[in-house]
Parts: C-alpha cells; structure tokens; sequence
C-alpha cells in the first residue's frame, strides 16, 4: 500500500521527482499507473524491505519494476542479511553479480532431501564418490562395504561382507584415480583390537568386484589412502617402551600377483619416532599441481612487493632525515656524533634481507654482503648430540631488531633473528633451531631422537627423560615442539624442488600427549628410494640405504583433538575438524590431555605456503569425551564444505562467504559427508541411525522432476498407443 504522503500528492495533482529529476504528471484516478510510474528511489526504498521471493515476483509486474528489482545494491544487501555475511567480505572474483550470488547460494547448493536409503543393517561410518561422480561407496559396522549408482533413484551395483575375512567392521574407502580399484580399511576383531586390515577389489566390467589385495594396517585408524593408482600407503606400529614407538608408513602395491620373484610388492617408504604415547595416524597423499607457486616463488613475491610499496615512503624518509642532519650542522657543530647515530639509524632501516643476493635497500639496490663482528661473549658454541655438528647459542634478547639485522651473515641467521625479539634463547644447527630449556617448554632430553638413535638407544635414554614427563604450557611458541624437523641437512624444505609432480604424504601426529592435535606434512621423494625388494640387499646395504629414522618436514600444532581432514578439490588446502583445548590448558602427563571443546573448529592450511590460514568455520558440536573421541569426516569442493556431527545434523558452508548455508537433520549422529565431484549440487550424508540420505540442489530436483514428468507423459502415450 502506498503511503500517506503519496496518496496526497496524487489526489492533489502534484509532480514527483523521478531518480533522474524529471517531473512526472500522475492521474489521480489511475492507481494502477501511479505505481508503475514511481521513480526508481522510491521503488528502491520499498524493494529493500522485501525477502528474495516476493521481490521476484514484483519483478514480474512490469519492464520497470524488472529493472529496479534486479538493481545489484539490493542483492547486495540481501545476501549479506539472509546469511548474515559480514560486510568485509567481498564478492566472489569470478561471479558475475550480486543477483547471480544469491542464487547460487539459494538455488543452487544441495539442501532438498531426494532420497533416504536404508540398506546397511547397522551404522554407517564413511562414504566417498568415484573421481567420475558415477559411483560412491558406503562403509558401516554391519561388516559390509556397498558401492551405489549415483543416478536419480540410486542403486546398488557391487556389495561385499568382510566378516569372512575376520574384520569387525569396515570404517573407510577410497576410489583410485581411474575409478578401476576401490581401497577398503577396516578393523579385526577383539574387544580393544588396534589391528586393521586395507583390502582393494576391482571395479572392472567383468571382474565382478574381485578381491585383489589384502594389506595389514596398524593402527586401524591409520586408514589408509591411494599413493597413485597402482599403489597404496599403509601402516605399521612397533612399540619401543615407556611411551616412544616407531611408525612405518608402507608403499603397496595394489595387485600382489607378480611375474618375476625379484619384484617388490611392498616397500618401506618412511619411518618415524613416536613419543608419549602418540603415533601416526589418518594418512592422505596431497599431489601439489606443478603450475602451483612454491613456497620460495611465493616469499619472494612477498619480498619484492614489499620492495616496491615501501621505496618512495624510504626516499621521503631519506630527505627528511638529510635536511635534519643539515639543521643541526648549522646549529651546532659540535653535534657531528648525534647527527651520524641519526644516520645510522636511518640506514639501517633502509636495509632489508634479499635472500641468496645479498642486502638490498628499500628501492631494490644491492648492498652486497654485509659482515658485522658477532660479539663473542654473547654466543658459544656447543655440540649437537644428534648429529655431532657444532651448534650456535644465541641470545635473540641482548639486541634489538635492527641491531641483529647487522650482524647476520647468512639466511639460516635472518630466518632466526629478524622479527623476534622475545626472551627466548635458541640452538642452532644446519639452519634447524631447537627451543633450549629457558622456558621449560621441552626439555633437551625429553626431544625425539633421529638420525643415528636407534631402538635400543631410545629405550635406554628415556629411563632418563621419557618418565619425568614435561609441563607443556600454551604459550603461543610452536618452535618448542617442533622437533621431528630437526637434524636433516640431507633433506630440503616442501616446495623448493622443481619437480613436476609433487607429492606430500599428510598425517595426523602429536608430541605432548596421545591424543592427535598437530598435523605433520612429508615430502615424498620415490626418486631417491626406488622401489626395490630389500631382501635382495646386503645386511650393510640395508644398513646404509635406509635411515634409522625420517624427519617431517613441516608440523602445524591445532592446539586441540583432530577429529577429521580432507583436500580441496585441487589438494592446494587442507581443511581440518579439530576440537579446540581450553586456552591456558597445561599437559602434565602424555596419557592425561586436557579437556577437549564441544565445538569443533574448522582450520585451513595452505599446503604451499605450508601457513595455517585461521578457523574459518565453527557451528557443529560433538560431545564424547578424549577417550572415546572418534572420527567426523568432512568433505570439501570447489565451492561449498561440508561436515558431520554429533548433534545430529549434517552441515553446509560457503568456502568464501564462510557462512551456514544448510543443516542436514538426521536421528543420530552424522559420521561422513561426501560431494559428487562431478556435480556439487549433489551431497550424501551418513549416519549412525543406518541410513544414507542424497542431498540435491533445488536447481537439481526441480530438473528431476521435470524428467520423471516427461518420461511419465511418454510412458503413458506409449500406453494409449499400444491399446488402441
């Protein structure tokens, strides 16, 4: 209805400004030409107040109210108030307007329940999709392991029990990259099993969903994954003693039928020192694109453009600070030692870091090599016990930041000493720094052993230090406990290689208790362990080809129990379900982690830059305590992520909005989620109530619909036709 005001002006005859200024005569008798002939601020103003719906339908009236109802600022603000998006964040990049936005969220997201099947007989743990979105398969502690159509209604096409194998349950699956072999992980029998078992069947036409492979892995939880699409990773545990262990990660090869005895069909491929009780777990392999920046490329873009921003700001400082020292020369000539602290200063600010070239100033020019004198009495030199190298103790406190940025003498140093100045002391070896005792973090002789240790060794040091157990404290420093990255000269850092395959082998691990809350991140390089049967070696060959023990190349701690991961689409991030510790928490024993949050967090770590981009999500909620924690698995595509729960519900975020867009009732608790890869539209939730539930897009059911019309309308005219 229109307001009192312009019911008035129209009775009276007045003229009323249109958006371009232009006065328009209305006929008071005429209503129905009143309102199609408002001005576009006043339409403005009412179509703000309308929800998505009936402002489509008002855009359905008229050419001109069509064209005020698809006005970009009121879509604009639609979406920000239906999700509740804060107003920092920005359009999507590659959409093409505010009005196709809302749409895509609205329309076409998966949120309408198409389908509810109920073939497992107990509850369902995990579903994945074939890479082609032509298949997915479901897992449940019935035994089974099913593999459905993923057409409009689903079907079943192959099923298997592995109870006849003696497993318990199945627990996971996985599809190779051709969609030809399907990995299956599950658990033996036995009331407290950690024993597990990968079998691989094949998807051929004609093989009937044959049985090819059957590997041991241990522990269960340990999963499992597709190496390429030959070969599979599994696990393996050796208990050392007194809370330290040993975890072989496994190459396998998927079919154990071979032509020549010489052949390999599994090989060794890491093996990794465990302590407090902890051990390897959730294995995953991130193939990195090769058109994908690496980690050095992406730094010195960083650097560079730093460059760039800050050169005029120093060439305006560097006038500035010239026609000071000018001033006081005139004023007084005895100021000649002030006036050169004040130059200085100012030089070295201008100075800056570039790598392997040397210093460079702001505007890019090389200073070369600056060598300043280390003051001896603030640095001593020790012995590494690892590995026997001579090690640098430097205190980062005695000099402020542009002091220290003097006296470096090479990169190792600059990644040390620039930007810190806490009072904490560090030791340095082979540009590796371990945290020393100052603030009883980790003691020096509770670290893991690498290197030459071997089990014997570790067995007998940890009658000295594995028993008296650390107080780890949250104190925001992870340099303390990062110490499965240490020692390993030989091995140079993720994303510094040019290779044109880059493959990373992804884990959940953890240092100060048993429970998983850091993810560990290895380089994989076949190149330099080719695949080969060991047995064919000599004693001494086996002794010099293989480590006693590999380091990991980068460790992220979550501050929390890691209850779940998963790739984006392109393995570029990570996306990881983790439940958080409480703030200030102290661990004062490996078998007693602190309480764990009912809300689970939803962390982004980028694999290239190898950096934790933050907590992007956090709405769902689990309520089983440290010991009883089991895994949520979550799912992600190009556009959209996805989670279960224990609350009941499945979960839908926008990965750039990072709002909830969905919640996916079910009667029990939601162990997986899965997107079609093929068509994101398209989402399957399972759940601990036996059921699988196939989530479309309202875009999509409505095209459903429209088919199961057609054929309908075919079928019956066929029907007619047959009759007559």
């Amino acid at each position: 209805m229109p307001n009192t005001s312009c019911v008035d002006a129209a009775k009276t005859d007045t003229h009323v400004q249109g958006a371009h200024s232009k006065s328009i005569a209305v006929d008071p008798g005429d209503s129905a030409h009143f309102w199609q002939q408002l001005p576009d601020s006043i339409l403005l103003c009412i179509f703000s107040n309308l929800p998505a719906r009936e402002l489509l339908r008002a855009a359905q009236t008229c050419r001109s109210w069509y064209r005020v109802a698809l006005d970009e600022y009121l879509w604009k603000d639609l979406l920000y108030r239906t999700w509740k998006i804060p107003r920092s964040i920005a359009r999507v990049p590659k959409a093409l307007s505010w009005y196709a936005e809302y749409k895509r969220l609205y329309y076409h997201s998966p949120y309408v329940e198409t389908e509810n099947v109920r073939k497992h007989t107990d509850q369902v743990l995990h579903v994945s999709f074939s890479h082609n979105g032509e298949l997915f398969a479901t897992t449940s502690k019935d035994g089974s392991v099913q593999v459905w159509t993923s057409t409009y209604p689903t079907r079943l096409k192959h099923s298997a029990d592995l109870r006849q194998l003696t497993w318990k349950y199945t627990q996971f699956s996985q599809f190779n990259r051709t969609d030809t072999l399907l990995l299956v992980s599950g658990v033996h029998f036995g009331a407290h099993s950690t024993s597990g078992e990968i079998a691989v069947f094949s998807l051929q036409e004609g093989d009937e969903f044959e049985l090819q492979s059957r590997v041991i892995n241990k522990p269960y939880d340990i999963f499992g994954c597709w190496y390429n699409d030959s070969y599979l990773l599994s696990g393996n545990l050796h208990w050392l003693g007194n809370y330290s262990s040993c975890s072989a990660v496994w190459l396998n090869k998927a079919f154990q039928a071979t032509d020549s005895e010489k052949e390999s069909v599994v090989m060794r491929l890491f093996k990794f020192l465990n302590v407090n009780a902890s051990s390897i777990r959730t294995v995953m392999v991130a193939n990195i694109p090769s058109d994908v920046p690496t980690q050095t490329e992406i730094k010195t873009s960083r650097s560079n453009t730093s460059l760039k921003r800050s050169g005029s700001d120093m060439l305006a400082k560097r006038e500035t600070l010239k026609s000071q020292r000018t001033c006081m020369h005139v004023q007084a000539h005895d100021s000649v030692d002030q006036s050169s602290e004040i130059e200085m200063s100012a030089y070295q600010a201008e100075v800056e870091w570039a790598g392997d070239e040397g210093y460079m100033d702001k505007n890019g020019d090389n200073l070369g090599e600056i060598s300043h004198p280390v003051n001896i009495s603030e640095s001593a030199s020790h012995i590494c016990t690892e590995c026997g190298n001579e090690m640098i103790h430097r205190n980062s406190s005695r000099h402020s930041n542009t002091e220290n940025l003097l006296n470096l003498n090479s990169p190792s140093d600059a990644g040390i000493m620039l930007g810190h100045s806490t009072e904490e002391s560090t030791l340095t070896c082979n540009g590796s720094s371990y945290s020393d005792t100052i603030n009883g973090n980790f003691p020096h002789n509770n670290m893991s052993v690498e290197g030459e240790m071997s089990a014997d060794s570790v067995a007998a040091g940890s009658k000295g230090g594995y028993e008296t157990h650390a107080v780890y404290t949250n104190n925001g420093d992870d340099k303390a406990v990062d110490h499965l990255a240490t020692c390993t000269a030989s091995v140079s850092s993720p994303g510094e290689d040019n290779d044109s395959d880059v493959k990373y082998l992804i884990f959940t691990t953890g240092l100060k208790t048993y429970t998983p809350h850091q993810v560990g991140i290895k380089k994989i390089r076949l190149e330099k362990t080719p695949l080969i049967n060991p047995m064919l070696l000599s004693n001494e060959e086996q002794s010099n080809a293989v480590p006693k023990y590999d380091s990991v190349d980068h460790l992220i701690d979550l501050h929390g129990h890691i209850i779940g991961m998963c790739l984006s689409p392109d393995h570029r991030y990570l996306y990881v379900n983790c439940r958080p510790w409480p703030k200030d928490y102290a661990i004062r024993s490996p078998l007693s982690p602190p309480p764990i949050a009912q809300e689970i967090d939803v962390h982004m770590i980028d694999l290239v830059t190898m950096e934790e981009v933050g907590t992007v999500l956090q709405d769902h909620k689990a309520y089983t305590p440290n010991d009883e924690c089991f895994f949520i698995f979550l799912d992600a595509c190009n556009d959209y992520i996805a989670s279960g729960a224990e609350d009941k519900f499945g979960y839908l975020w926008d990965c750039h909005y990072r709002c909830s867009l969905a919640k996916f009732p079910h009667t029990d608790v939601v162990n997986s989620v899965a997107f079609n890869p093929k068509d994101s539209e398209m989402l399957i939730t399972v759940s601990d109530d036996k059921s699988m539930k196939i989530w479309r897009s309202r875009n999509r059911w409505k095209q459903l619909q429209r088919l199961q019309q057609k054929d309908a309308n075919q079928n019956h005219v066929t029907f007619k036709e047959t009759s007559v």
